[in-house]
């Protein structure tokens, strides 16, 4: 056994008029490795070479939703706040607390192009050592930096932008005909954008920056890629991005709203 994990909640959510939406989450979690981990290949995995793990988690987030697209926006913003807490009651193998803010910005720039740019960023006011597993920053979704899609960047604080500009090249409705055996989808609406994408952003490692890939740099990425848009919802993006490294990769990205 390498790593068993456990987690149960329950959560609260309450949404206020059309575009204000509360929730609150409380998790228990207990996680154990074994102790190939724990004590040779990761002793700070849990902290102080522990093989198990045991707290209770505490969330508030708050989101004020103005896009007029969630899945592919070309107008409106988007802000949210998340609160957490880790550790308290019972177990505190954990004692973390952090606040994670979120504003992005969408600028129609006449009918086939915009411009949109989004700021996050994290900052744990518990400044004491964390253990390896409350440390994930940057590298992980939806948290990532284009050109970066290899890495994982680790850190108690981490801030990014990202920016694009959007072209729209081509725009029709396809009718597949019988060949959609379901009717409310025989008339596909398809746009397909040129997208220009920047993007900036810094993870701060003040104890594990030694053994973590990236950390306490400046990082840049930055390409150019076709987006596909299906259904208003159904988002394909094929970019090829580089990064500060000077390493350059197509990469293929996807997100469906339902």
């Amino acid at each position: 056994m390498l790593l068993t994990r456990f987690r149960v909640g329950a959560g609260l959510s309450y949404r206020q008029g059309l575009n204000k939406y509360h929730t609150g989450k409380i998790i228990f979690s207990d996680n154990s490795i074994g102790d190939t981990i724990s004590q040779v290949l990761n002793p700070d995995y849990f902290l102080e070479f522990r093989s198990r793990q045991q707290h209770f988690t505490l969330q508030y987030n708050f989101t004020l939703d103005k896009r007029d697209v969630k899945a592919y926006p070309q107008g409106g913003n988007l802000f949210s706040i998340l609160l957490q807490k880790d550790g308290f009651g019972l177990f505190d193998d954990v004692n973390a607390f952090a606040a994670t803010g979120t504003y992005a910005h969408y600028f129609p720039l006449g009918k086939k192009m915009s411009f949109g740019a989004k700021l996050k960023g994290r900052y744990t006011f518990t400044r004491a050592e964390q253990p390896y597993t409350h440390v994930s920053a940057l590298g992980y979704l939806p948290d990532f930096l284009r050109g970066y899609e290899f890495y994982v960047i680790d850190g108690m604080d981490y801030v990014y932008a990202k920016t694009h500009f959007q072209f729209r090249i081509f725009q029709k409705k396809i009718n597949w005909g019988r060949y959609m055996v379901i009717p409310q989808f025989r008339l596909m609406p398809l746009k397909v954008y040129l997208a220009i994408n920047n993007d900036f952003g810094y993870a701060n490692a003040p104890f594990n920056g030694e053994r973590s890939t990236l950390s306490n740099e400046f990082l840049w990425g930055r390409g150019v890629g076709l987006d596909f848009v299906v259904f208003q919802d159904k988002v394909w993006q094929f970019e090829y991005s580089w990064n500060h490294l000077g390493e350059g990769h197509f990469f293929l990205h996807f997100e469906f709203s339902f």
